[in-house]
């Protein structure tokens, strides 16, 4: 099965799913990290790095997500 939830003009360069299948991460060059509900299909949150991301990572418990730029890493708290 396929389907479309996401889109954006910005080039998406990394993309992660979350350890429970609940959400997943997407990521770009604009430095924007949206998180989307893979249940209900809608935007959870937009997280802002201000910078390029190059990687991002969900941790075990779907709690925290990091996300990397060339020069920098943030540790997001996901849960609240």
């Amino acid at each position: 099965m396929e389907r479309s939830i996401y889109k954006r003009s910005d080039i998406v360069s990394q993309i992660e799913i979350s350890p429970t299948g609940h959400f997943f991460a997407a990521a770009g060059k604009s430095g924007k990290i949206k998180l989307w509900s893979l249940i209900t299909d809608e935007k959870m949150m937009e997280l802002d790095h201000k910078k390029s991301i190059v990687s991002i990572a969900i941790s075990d418990t779907g709690d925290y997500l990091a996300s990397a730029a060339k020069d920098s890493v943030i540790i997001w708290n996901i849960s609240e």
